[in-house]
């Protein structure tokens, strides 16, 4: 972001990366919107995606098996681990087609990570429900996380729908905002159940008591 010279599609002449202002889709552009190179943040953005995209297919990966391990659904789980896979790929080639050069392609991209994220989400969710005699407290962790971000996703792509006829400017402000706090909330969720696995000791342990949680 320091990087970035400046200017967003609405306003060229902008200096700098604006928070509510630039996508992150700009980041990876290999010049700025008067001509500027941009070359250094370009690579600094397509390591970025490759690290992201990278750490989704292992993350997505890991929790599925783990769900199914645990007594989870094999269907939900292979469905959580597919779609996680298409979704870090997604991220992946975000950061190999800048919008500048390959606009079309660049943003297929886009919403094919984006998109593929409530399948894979979902399908986490039910794994880990059907995975309901391993231990309540830690199974109830894991749903509370996925079905907020669930919802959150939801209401992202509700908003993006509503804005349809909203004002231009209304439109990317608003849901660049969205864009950037989905993101982070992304990360904040993997970050957390990555958190609670290591301190929790990366297992469940079974309890024939145990009935499913309530959401």
């Amino acid at each position: 972001m320091f990087d970035y010279p400046g200017g967003t599609h609405l306003d060229p002449d902008s200096d700098g990366y604006r928070f509510f202002d630039n996508t992150f889709s700009e980041l990876g552009r290999t010049e700025g919107y008067q001509g500027e190179e941009k070359y250094a943040g370009l690579v600094l953005f397509l390591l970025a995606t490759l690290v992201a995209g990278t750490g989704l297919i292992a993350f997505f990966a890991i929790e599925a098996v783990d769900a199914k391990t645990h007594g989870g659904s094999r269907i939900a789980a292979t469905c959580a681990m597919c779609f996680g896979a298409i979704t870090g790929l997604g991220f992946i080639g975000i950061g190999f087609t800048p919008s500048d050069i390959v606009h079309d392609l660049h943003y297929a991209f886009v919403y094919t990570a984006f998109i593929s994220y409530i399948p894979s989400i979902a399908a986490l969710l039910v794994a880990w429900w059907t995975a309901w005699r391993a231990n309540l407290r830690r199974c109830r962790t894991k749903l509370w996380a996925y079905g907020t971000f669930l919802i959150l996703l939801g209401a992202y792509f509700l908003l993006m729908a509503l804005l349809r006829t909203a004002a231009a400017v209304t439109v990317h402000v608003v849901l660049t905002s969205a864009q950037k706090i989905i993101v982070y909330l992304a990360l904040g969720v993997v970050a957390f159940i990555c958190v609670d696995d290591v301190r929790r000791g990366g297992g469940m342990r079974f309890s024939a008591s145990s009935k499913p949680p309530k959401l």
